[in-house]
């Protein structure tokens, strides 16, 4: 019997151990369920800060700003947008973007989101909102929320500044219209080299799939390519004989007042270096300053090679036009001279473009 009663005390000391133990873990998890409560209080209040911080910066801002989910409905517009929209932002939130835009913009944005959002990068790009009689630089970037793909669209009014460029082309052009007039009227086979010199030099780029910057720069370099020479003697420019040495290192001074004469020109593309490296050649052996080989990236390559086509085929006072065939050969024997890829070029555009003797 006093074995059983001795049992229950113990039974009876470790209930009640138990017992405080459970309550002392109540109380504790109590605490802890309480701390952790005021820490996703405090968490989410500062989340809800940050949000409207960044709403507040995105509203403040000139850019118009849209983000759109997988079926192009919006899922957030700033302010900037929402009054292009003519719309409250909120107001915007689960419209299709499409009927928030112009047509014109619509139909590019539909394509430009497609390709987003099969990863293929975008750069930003300068278009025309024709309805708005504004020009847009867009930025298109995935976004990726709640387990689905969006696209982020920047927009940025950049009108002044592209008004501004097309002033600054306008005057630019002129300018080279002015010019070139000037070496038609010193000497008219300047001015026929110089448009024979840019067809050849494009028939080339495009053979080659150069992008349009260094087409613009070819065709241009090549319009102007001319205008150091009518600062020459015009004797020397038309000599029928062979140029002594002296007289070789004074006619190829004319690339030093061509770059004078078009020094102020605002130019947006690389026309002056790329002008400056025209007469040089792969080996060094060229002017004005012997550059070589990486030195003389394509477009001066291409100019190179074209120059020599063009001024051989053409015919001069003094001797007849040499075929096209036979200058490429020459061309093609010197690959120390002239880049071997850039004359392949020029044999497929002129196999395209002018016929053979046999067809002439």
């Amino acid at each position: 019997a006093t074995r059983v009663v001795v049992d229950l005390l113990i039974f009876a000391a470790l209930a009640c151990i138990a017992a405080v133990m459970g309550v002392l873990w109540w109380r504790h998890a109590l605490y802890n369920s309480q701390q952790l409560t005021d820490q996703y209080k405090e968490f989410a209040a500062h989340l809800e800060a940050q949000h409207q911080l960044l709403n507040a910066i995105n509203d403040a801002i000139a850019e118009e700003i849209c983000v759109t989910g997988p079926d192009r409905r919006v899922i957030y517009a700033n302010t900037a947008f929402a009054n292009r929209a003519r719309r409250a932002s909120a107001a915007c939130v689960g419209e299709p973007v499409n009927g928030l835009l112009p047509d014109g913009l619509a139909l590019r944005f539909a394509d430009w989101d497609a390709a987003v959002m099969r990863g293929v990068p975008m750069a930003p790009a300068e278009i025309e909102d024709a309805a708005g009689g504004r020009w847009l630089l867009v930025s298109k970037v995935p976004f990726q929320g709640a387990g689905a793909g969006g696209v982020v669209t920047v927009a940025r009014d950049v009108t002044d500044d592209h008004n501004a460029r097309e002033r600054q082309r306008r005057t630019m052009e002129a300018t080279i219209r002015v010019l070139s007039t000037s070496v038609a009227a010193a000497d008219p086979y300047l001015a026929n080299h110089a448009e024979r010199l840019r067809t050849v030099a494009l028939g080339i780029a495009d053979e080659l799939a150069c992008d349009a910057d260094t087409s613009e720069t070819l065709a241009t370099t090549a319009s102007v390519s001319q205008i150091g020479k009518i600062f020459l003697p015009r004797d020397l420019i038309r000599k029928e004989t062979r140029l002594t040495t002296e007289q070789r290192r004074t006619l190829e001074q004319h690339i030093g007042l061509a770059l004078s004469a078009l020094d102020g020109i605002p130019f947006e593309l690389p026309v002056p270096q790329t002008l400056a490296l025209m007469h040089e050649r792969l080996d060094g052996s060229g002017y004005p300053h012997g550059r070589a080989g990486a030195e003389i990236p394509l477009p001066g390559r291409i100019l190179a090679v074209a120059d020599v086509f063009a001024a051989r085929t053409e015919p001069r006072a003094y001797r007849n036009a040499v075929p096209a065939a036979d200058v490429i050969d020459i061309l093609r024997k010197h690959p120390e001279k002239y880049d071997a890829g850039v004359v392949a070029a020029l044999e497929r555009f002129i196999v395209k473009t002018e016929p053979s003797p046999a067809e002439a």
